[in-house]
């Protein structure tokens, strides 16, 4: 099997981990006492009300992964979804309670097709990892575009590896603005390079900025 090296210095990836780290230290303090709850919680900024005590943490968790505009879904050690916020089904129309308690990959199965699953299994070794621009498509809504995504392990509060956290981010249109881009650039050097015709460009007064292969040819300079 090949593994996908992770790309360590993508800006995605950096965004990410603390959203990643909020996440796993929440899904942590769920498993202890009222006392360090609340300490823990101060330390994340999360307000907590004596109502929201234990073992009602998982409303933090929840707060937390909508306030996201990346989807992110969580699942247990079979890839079997156990969260899965609003951004999720915005992205790819899958509502929540559609997607829980089935397993990851056959719910989104354009994950087996670009090979972002192996990322699933990286996680489950306890390894993070990112990839980026991968196509998905959507069978429930025709919805089609671009994801970037970001791998990490779920730890339980003993820290193993009880899960995986999978964030994605709609790259769509970042993808289709570099397309065009690349499309741009192109048509520019093919105008630009023409082996026939001088072309130039000069600022407001006159002076020449550019001049391309055909005018230094013809011109000399």
């Amino acid at each position: 099997m090949t593994v996908i090296p992770p790309v360590e210095s993508s800006a995605f990836a950096e965004a990410m981990e603390p959203l990643r780290r909020q996440i796993v230290e929440l899904q942590t303090l769920m498993l202890h006492p009222a006392g360090e709850l609340a300490a823990q919680a101060e330390s994340l900024a999360v307000p907590v009300s004596e109502e929201a005590r234990p073992p009602g943490a998982d409303h933090l968790v929840r707060q937390l992964m909508d306030a996201s505009l990346d989807g992110i879904a969580l699942t247990d050690r079979g890839l079997i979804v156990t969260g899965w916020n609003a951004a999720m089904t915005r992205i790819f129309g899958i509502d929540e309670k559609a997607a829980l308690g089935l397993n990851l990959v056959d719910l989104l199965p354009f994950l087996r097709e670009t090979g972002d699953d192996i990322h699933l299994f990286e996680a489950l070794q306890g390894r993070t990892t990112t990839t980026e621009a991968r196509p998905f498509h959507s069978a429930l809504t025709g919805r089609q575009g671009r994801f970037d995504g970001r791998y990490s392990p779920l730890r339980d509060g003993s820290g193993a590896v009880a899960g995986c956290i999978a964030i994605l981010r709609d790259a769509s249109e970042r993808h289709r603005s570099e397309e065009l881009r690349r499309a741009m650039e192109e048509r520019y050097r093919e105008l630009f390079e023409t082996p026939h015709e001088i072309v130039f460009t000069s600022d407001l007064e006159g002076n020449i900025t550019a001049l391309n292969k055909a005018g230094e040819r013809i011109t000399g300079y």
